[in-house]
């Protein structure tokens, strides 16, 4: 019995010293470490969507992103702006925001947009074509997600 005791003791004083204050002081300081450069790298984005009339810019939708965020500005014509954003953060888009977020943003003036087309997908391209024709030469605004 005496024996086994002083075995086990010998056998938990080599796993104490495999696993010293030091080891843990280098993890701990690593962990912070991390975590700073992981809140140093993130990036803040404002996404103003306004329309310039050549002396006065009107702001129609304003948002802020902290965080990672990617802003795609699809193809469009006419008097029209639009954004594809996510995001991966937090931020502000007409409410507060935790986590991952998704939007598009469309805007567009009623005076000189009175058809507004998006298009999503090559089907709606098509749908969108013959509308388009049929308008005969009045000029509608578009927004085309489906172009890279």
């Amino acid at each position: 019995m005496a024996m086994k005791l002083a075995y086990h003791q010998k056998k938990t004083s080599r796993i104490a010293d495999h696993f010293s204050w030091g080891t843990m002081t280098r993890f701990v300081n690593f962990s912070i470490l991390l975590i700073f450069l992981s809140g140093a790298l993130t990036g803040c984005t404002t996404i103003n969507m306004v329309q310039q009339d050549g002396v006065a810019a009107t702001a129609y939708q304003q948002s802020t992103h902290i965080g990672i965020t990617r802003l795609r500005l699809p193809a469009s014509q006419g008097n029209v702006q639009a954004a594809d954003i996510k995001t991966l953060g937090v931020g502000w888009q007409s409410g507060p925001f935790i986590g991952w977020n998704a939007s598009n943003l469309v805007t567009a003036d009623p005076s000189e947009c009175q058809l507004l087309i998006v298009v999503r997908s090559a089907a709606q391209a098509e749908n969108a074509a013959k509308i388009i024709s049929s308008l005969e030469g009045q000029d509608p605004c578009i927004v085309d997600y489906t172009e890279k």
